[in-house]
Formats: structure tokens, sequence, C-alpha cells
């Protein structure tokens, strides 16, 4: 099922792009990936990340904050045994905890 990520230009990620995408990662993640999750749509949320990933890989000039935000945000939902899937809000919980 197509998600936001989905509907982003399909050329070279431009700065203005990048910026934009990692200012609502940050701001929203927990609450993008605690909705997915509820509705059962998981995931398709770790898919999504996957393409954004593709996406920073392809850019002409690499921002690296976001290639490396990107990276942590899919291997901690990427985990064999991620409780983000099963116990939501227990994990939104311990990662405002590590964030603050």
């Amino acid at each position: 099922m197509p998600s936001w990520v989905d509907h982003l230009p399909s050329e070279r990620p431009i700065e203005d792009e990048v910026t934009n995408i990692l200012h609502f990662l940050e701001k929203h993640l927990l609450h993008w990936l605690e909705a997915m999750s509820l509705i059962e749509r998981f995931p398709d949320a770790v898919g999504a990340c996957r393409k954004l990933v593709m996406r920073g890989e392809i850019m002409l000039k690499p921002n690296i904050k976001y290639n490396t935000f990107l990276q942590d945000i899919l291997e901690f939902i990427s985990a064999p045994g991620s409780i983000i899937k099963d116990l939501q809000l227990q994990a939104y919980g311990a990662v405002l905890v590590v964030r603050s």
C-alpha cells in the first residue's frame, strides 16, 4: 500500500526536500511509527524508511545527518524482535526516555 514516501518526486532529492523530511522525522517519527503500528501497517512504515534510505543514497550532495538518522531509524525498527510493532506505547515511552 502506498505511503507518503511514494508521493515524493521520483528524481534525485534536493536539499530543501531532505531538510523537510529530516525535520518531519525528527519531530514526528515516533508518532508516525506508533500510528502505523496501531493500524497494523508497521511493515509499510519499515518499507517507507527503506525507500527514504535509498533516496538519500542517490543524492548528488549527500546529507550525512539525513543518511545517518535514517540508517539508525531503519536499524531500530528492523531489528529482530523489535518491540515497537507489538508494544507500541511501551516502546514509545522507552525511546522518549532515551532521547531526553
